[in-house]
């Protein structure tokens, strides 16, 4: 359901970025999808993703001080994603997504390069049953922690 243009999973993140950090406040139309992966963690154990993904993005020029603030921060410079981010193995496909059109004002196109070294529940590589497996998808989970390492 999430590797389709389902507009299930876009629900599931519009609730989960417009979420408030207070438990008794947050959406719960996304916490039956979120406990069945929890789950089937099991069966989610043989999808764990280890090495580097990328994910092409368009984010608010404004939004880019969140990122350089968590770089020179090292020992908190922690930051994570609100929704299930989907990304790709493959640079290149990465690339696509932002290169196929310019960023309207006040917004900039971005590549994530993220690189998993340790074995995460959180991350899975899910091209098998992609409804675009040659996109060579990377899901990530909600509130997935990353620390920010380099910009350029």
């Amino acid at each position: 359901m999430y590797t389709s243009e389902d507009a299930c999973y876009r629900t599931l993140n519009q609730q989960l970025s417009n979420s408030t950090h207070e438990h008794e406040s947050a959406p719960h139309l996304c916490d039956r999808f979120i406990i069945e992966f929890y789950i089937r963690s099991e069966q989610l154990e043989k999808r764990i993703f280890i090495g580097s993904t990328y994910r092409g993005a368009t984010i608010d020029r404004n939004d880019i001080h969140v990122y350089e603030q968590a770089l020179s921060n090292k020992t908190r410079g922690v930051l994570a994603f609100k929704t299930f981010t989907s990304t790709s193995e493959d640079k290149e496909i990465a690339l696509s997504f932002i290169d196929e059109r310019p960023p309207k004002e006040g917004k900039m196109n971005v590549l994530f390069v993220i690189t998993i070294n340790d074995k995460s529940t959180n991350i899975f590589g899910v091209s098998d049953v992609s409804d675009y497996p040659k996109e060579k998808e990377v899901l990530i989970m909600p509130g997935t922690l990353f620390v920010i390492t380099g910009m350029t």
